[in-house]
């Protein structure tokens, strides 16, 4: 038996009913901080800022990944709502305002390009900009968003989407001297949002309200060590001779970030650690010794397995993706015994050796 209760189809209806409105109302992005009144006109109000439409008065802390290309590129997403008319109805243009910033861990500097755009609109501005708004799309450029669902175009929730970009080419600072430390460098971006006077509705001065926002970025800088410029030595019986050894001497450039110091480990094949090096034919070789050194300055010898380093090693050579005009820093020497060499069977004779370069 199916017993019917009065009004129990109505009580389902309505609650069907209420969560439907409640949907509605939480699909509204980043909402104003205070509930609509007709007084008085606050900044709360009129400027909302939001990450996943979540209101924030400053951004989240920005924590920037170091590039493997020297090239920094990120991406900070936000929203802002600005709005006026009392009841946030009617959209209020704007503009940022802002010097920009420069990370620095208190001795080396990061200065960074920042823009801001508005996904919607395409605008785009690039810090420094401390033009004021006062009214107008030119000086204003930013289109605002009311709340107000049935007035356009001034209900646009695309219009509140917007994202920081930043870069800095990393490479070029350290080249320039600029960048010269490894470690935490940070900074932090203020931006001043900037509202026209007036809404879009009758210029009645509904709007006109400032507010500052903040976001600290910050890098970590690891310590960076390059060897490069080595290229395959060849030598033949017309190589220079000194005190009885065939010479060739090769340039190449150590870079470590700070101009610290540094010491390489030499690693030739087929040779035990502590032995000569070799340079293996087909059934023969001849011993040779590598000396390495800062240019201009005395050099050290080399066995299998060595580390080794002097104090006037450091790595003021520029990285390899900033040195087109390939300054070196270092230098290595081979010696072949001339009388060693001679005494070989025709042929090629070769070794395949390794520097590792090592802070010290």
């Amino acid at each position: 038996m199916v017993t019917h209760i009065p009004g129990l189809a109505r009580l389902l209806s309505f609650i069907v009913l209420l969560l439907i409105v409640t949907t509605d109302a939480a699909a509204l992005a980043c909402d104003p901080y205070s509930s609509p009144a007709a007084s008085p006109r606050t900044r709360d109000m009129a400027l909302s800022v939001c990450e996943n439409s979540a209101k924030r008065n400053d951004l989240s802390t920005y924590t920037a990944s170091w590039p493997s290309d020297g090239q920094l590129a990120g991406t900070i997403p936000f929203q802002i709502r600005s709005c006026g008319d009392y009841y946030c109805n009617r959209a209020t243009r704007f503009t940022l305002r802002s010097n920009s910033v420069t990370l620095s861990n208190g001795t080396s500097e990061i200065p960074l390009t920042v823009k801001v755009r508005q996904l919607h609109t395409g605008t785009t501005l690039t810090f420094p900009d401390n033009r004021t708004c006062g009214s107008g799309a030119a000086n204003c450029p930013f289109q605002g968003a009311g709340r107000q669902t049935n007035i356009s175009p001034d209900y646009c929730e695309s219009c509140v989407n917007f994202e920081l970009l930043i870069t800095a080419d990393l490479a070029a600072l350290q080249s320039s001297g600029t960048l010269t430390q490894s470690g935490l460098h940070s900074g932090t971006l203020v931006f001043r949002i900037d509202q026209a006077i007036d809404s879009s509705n009758t210029g009645s001065g509904d709007s006109g309200h400032e507010r500052d926002v903040d976001v600290t970025i910050q890098l970590n800088v690891p310590d960076l060590l390059q060897i490069s410029g080595l290229s395959d030595i060849t030598m033949t019986q017309n190589s220079p001779v000194s005190s009885g050894n065939y010479l060739a001497t090769h340039e190449f450039c150590v870079y470590r970030s700070g101009n610290g110091k540094f010491k390489i480990q030499a690693e030739g094949t087929g040779v035990s650690t502590g032995n000569a090096f070799r340079l293996s034919g087909t059934s023969q070789f001849v011993e040779y010794q590598m000396h390495i050194g800062r240019i201009g300055r005395q050099s050290v010898n080399y066995r299998q397995g060595d580390t080794k380093s002097r104090g006037h090693w450091r790595g003021n050579c520029p990285p390899a993706s900033n040195n087109p005009s390939g300054n070196t820093n270092m230098f290595l020497e081979i010696r072949v015994n001339q009388s060693q060499a001679s005494s070989l069977p025709a042929g090629i004779y070769s070794d395949t050796m390794t520097l590792i370069v090592t802070p010290n």
